[in-house]
């Protein structure tokens, strides 16, 4: 792939490889993401790039267009907002898990409040499903 050598790290941006034209990529600075409602900000430990991605990257796919962040499958550490599960386990019997995530900035001070938060989460599927429930709360 052609692309251009990193540049040096601004403090305010995260590094990316960007899809700028047809077989060119480019290994740059972007803004650090704004977390808007619902959604999480990671730091990410390593991406993927896959076949979706190497699509655009020939220019074969008209749903993304340059200049594009490339890479969605994703293994990193939530840094700030929070995301929640609920699991459904094919067990015997079957049950639910519960996890609520929280970063140790969010949690600070709040952990009792957190506690009864997931507990409730866990009582309001229980009493949708009839399925038994297991909370988990967990710190990042």
């Amino acid at each position: 792939m052609a692309g251009s050598p990193p540049a040096e790290t601004d403090a305010n941006a995260m590094k990316a490889l960007v899809y700028t034209n047809t077989n060119e990529v480019t290994y740059r600075d972007e803004p650090d993401p704004v977390r808007g409602d619902g959604e999480v900000v990671l730091d990410i430990d390593a991406v993927g790039i896959c076949g979706s991605d190497l699509h655009a990257y020939h220019g074969r796919d008209p749903r993304r267009s340059p200049p594009l962040i490339l890479g969605h499958e994703v293994s990193g550490t939530i840094v700030e907002g929070n995301a929640d599960l609920a699991i459904l386990e094919q067990s015997e019997p079957a049950t639910w898990t519960v996890v609520d995530f929280k970063t140790d900035f969010e949690i600070e001070g709040k952990l009792e409040e957190y506690r009864e938060q997931v507990a409730l989460y866990a009582r309001a599927i229980s009493r949708a499903t009839g399925l038994g429930v297991k909370g988990i709360l967990l710190r990042l």
